[in-house]
């Protein structure tokens, strides 16, 4: 009684945040499920959030829905996981959410846009939805989760009913779960990539070494190579190194050169970096910038990395680094955080960079049985830097 009271004196102040469901058998729905229906079916869904621009009034809420998603298809299918290009499933539910805080009555008001789609990419189901929740303020996040929540199992057991009703339940459930019979990007409709890197071709095969950062978690992946889109995916990576492999369908006879000594990169030695940064700023051409190895250790002395002083931005992930005479020295990995060295050093660093070394980027080929030419070639730095812009592609990324 007395918490009553004490919500009902702040209530337009601070406010009681919402206690976030844990268990969504507790959610109540205005449909029934059909009485012939048990929980969990046993099918597999797979689940995608679309994110809202964030630059808009509507507030992104995609965290808060990827949690509902799977409280609540955990609930309803046997197995319920993120989409991925690799995961087999019956069903695709793509979600797309937003929400708004009504000042004057203290709510949130939610929408839902369920999409139901088979690995064909046909819709099956399809529900537009939404409900407002009261809130002890403006930052009480938890109500939106429940009430997408809440509108999710509303829209899941419509979906099941219907099922039900149509007769297509058992027939469901007797195919065998597939993988996306498209690109996910075809299916999901996708016009541009929710972010980009940079890779090169090490192999004639058109094979293409990157950073992991700049592949992990996309749905669909495709490579921007000299005004063709290549559809690409992912055949070995490492979080740990920050190293990823795609493979495309394309023949290519520009890569680049890899040295069959385990030589390291060397103390003060001139390198360049081609890549595409800043890619929503800039011309969607390779650039180059030059430096120096400036630090044979990477951030607080990681072995196997290097620092070094060639420019780099957001885009420049997974860029080759090559000596002046052509061969491949390293592919840069990351940079210092201007907005953090602010903070805590009350300074900003100038091009501190870090790559992952080459004898790193072999034992990773090793590892996953990666094939590549190897040559000793030496070039100028003019024949090497025209013919890296060649290997050099962009990579996209769509989430």
């Amino acid at each position: 009684m007395r918490i009553f009271f004490f919500c009902l004196a702040l209530i337009g102040l601070i406010g009681c945040e919402t206690a976030a469901i844990q268990d969504s058998k507790q959610i109540q729905t205005t449909t029934q499920l059909n009485q012939a229906i048990s929980l969990p079916q046993p099918l597999q869904v797979v689940y995608h959030v679309d994110e809202y621009d964030p630059k808009e009034r509507e507030a992104n809420f995609y965290g808060h829905m990827q949690k509902a998603a799977k409280l609540v298809s955990s609930e309803l299918f046997e197995q319920a996981k993120p989409a991925n290009s690799e995961q087999p499933f019956h069903y695709l539910l793509r979600l797309k959410t937003g929400s708004n805080w009504d000042r004057m009555w203290g709510k949130w008001k939610t929408k839902l846009e369920l999409t139901i789609l088979t690995p064909s990419g046909e819709q099956v189901f399809a529900s537009n939805t939404e409900a407002s929740k009261s809130a002890g303020n403006l930052y009480d996040f938890n109500a939106v989760h429940n009430t997408q929540a809440e509108l999710l199992k509303e829209g899941l057991i419509s979906f099941l009913n219907q099922l039900q009703q149509q007769g297509k339940l058992q027939a469901a459930i007797a195919r065998k779960p597939q993988t996306a019979q498209a690109s996910f990007k075809q299916i999901l409709g996708f016009e541009k990539a929710a972010s980009s890197g940079s890779g090169f071709f090490v192999a004639p095969n058109g094979l293409l070494l990157t950073a992991d950062h700049v592949s992990r978690e996309c749905l669909a992946l495709e490579v921007a190579h000299q005004g063709k889109s290549l559809p690409a995916k992912v055949v070995g990576s490492s979080r740990i190194l920050d190293l990823a492999v795609l493979q495309t369908e394309h023949s290519n006879t520009d890569y680049a050169h890899i040295s069959p000594a385990n030589s390291v990169a060397e103390f003060g030695q001139p390198v360049f970096v081609t890549g595409f940064p800043l890619a929503d700023i800039l011309s969607p051409h390779p650039s180059i910038t030059i430096g120096n190895i400036s630090s044979l250790g990477g951030l607080k002395g990681a072995k196997e990395n290097f620092q070094f002083s060639a420019p780099i931005q957001p885009g420049n992930s997974g860029s080759a680094i090559v000596d002046y005479k052509g061969r491949l020295v390293g592919l840069a990995s990351s940079t210092l955080n201007q907005k953090m060295m602010l903070e805590k050093e009350g300074t900003t660093s100038q091009n501190v960079n870090f790559g992952v070394n080459l004898p790193l980027i072999k034992k990773f080929f090793a590892k996953h049985n990666i094939s590549y030419p190897s040559s000793e070639q030496l070039e100028d730095f003019e024949t090497a830097s025209k013919r890296a812009l060649k290997y050099t592609n962009q990579i996209l990324c769509y989430k």
